[in-house]
């Protein structure tokens, strides 16, 4: 059974935002009619199409620049950067994203917040990887475990644990207000169904 034409592409939020950071980094030619598809989508909503890869390269582009314009619209930067870190891994804008986000925790060094943010996250942006068991038993992971926080920090490992434990719970209740904002604001403009009624 065929969708609607005005139905919107994108089943979640998730899919909505990772989907359009990696259309957004791609690159091609004939980006001519940007103008004309962006009115269109505001004109008929986010659903030009059956799906997202039904959409031409100028089509994706465009999808993907109108929900990241929400993104941009509807939070503030810190709130963005979150949503960078979470969803867009692969997104130009990652490091000044994972920086900005360092820099709402002025307490800790910078080295330390950085390391906390990995842990957090669970990836290291250098692409380190990490023996969270010691040496006797190897366990690499590609984020830093609390004690490594604490030993480059200097701290004990239960000062660490309640640095990542802060931080981290600030993050998620800042992420999912975020998140709660974007879902209201991408359903309004069909970008993603709204709710199915029960």
């Amino acid at each position: 059974m065929q969708k609607k034409e005005d139905e919107p592409l994108f089943m979640s939020l998730q899919h909505a935002l990772i989907w359009s950071f990696v259309e957004a980094e791609k690159q091609f030619t004939g980006y001519s009619n940007t103008a004309s598809i962006i009115r269109h989508c505001k004109q008929k909503g986010a659903g030009a199409s059956t799906s997202p890869d039904d959409l031409s390269p100028q089509e994706k582009k465009t999808q993907a620049m109108w929900v990241l314009d929400t993104v941009r619209t509807a939070l503030n930067e810190f709130e963005q950067a979150l949503i960078v870190l979470k969803y867009g891994q692969g997104s130009i804008n990652f490091a000044d994203a994972f920086v900005q986000v360092g820099l709402e925790y002025p307490k800790y060094e910078a080295h330390v917040v950085d390391l906390i943010l990995c842990h957090v996250f669970e990836f290291d942006q250098t692409g380190r990887m990490w023996n969270h068991d010691g040496s006797s038993k190897e366990d690499w992971r590609p984020y830093p475990a609390q004690t490594h926080i604490a030993s480059i920090a200097g701290v004990h490992k239960n000062t660490a644990y309640n640095w990542c434990k802060s931080i981290r719970t600030d993050i998620e209740n800042v992420l999912h207000r975020a998140e709660w904002v974007l879902l209201v604001e991408m359903r309004r403009k069909k970008i993603i169904k709204s709710k199915v009624a029960a």
